[in-house]
């Protein structure tokens, strides 16, 4: 599981760029929704932060992993140092570089960040 190895933090531009368009209720409801699907999927998460710029909140919190779908970000995040899990998509075909970890599904996932090491007890990724 892992939230025993890691505290996991959840940073999605859910709401995002479009946040600007919807009042608050419309808001709340993303957000409630979006947390209620972690919870009903069982997917481990300490905490669901709601941020369009994912890469700066993982500098400013000393996140060294980023498990994304979003190519564009991916890349971003390696250039900055933080290692990246790039969750396969259609839309993200592109050769693995420098601090980007292909994942399939979540027991790839485990198995890149067990091998990624130097995290023991509950750092956050």
């Amino acid at each position: 599981n892992l939230n025993k190895i890691c505290n996991v933090f959840i940073v999605t531009a859910r709401v995002g760029d479009y946040k600007q368009y919807f009042d608050k209720n419309v808001i709340n409801t993303i957000m409630n929704d979006t947390a209620s699907w972690f919870k009903n999927n069982n997917f481990p998460t300490n905490k669901i932060i709601f941020e369009h710029k994912k890469i700066d909140f993982c500098k400013e919190n000393s996140i060294p992993i980023l498990i994304e779908d979003k190519l564009e970000t991916v890349l971003s995040g390696s250039k900055e140092g933080i290692h990246c899990i790039l969750l396969n998509r259609a839309w993200n075909q592109y050769p693995e570089r420098f601090k980007i970890y292909r994942a399939y599904n979540y027991k790839d996932i485990l198995k890149i960040i067990r091998k990624l090491g130097g995290w023991t007890g509950k750092d956050t990724c």
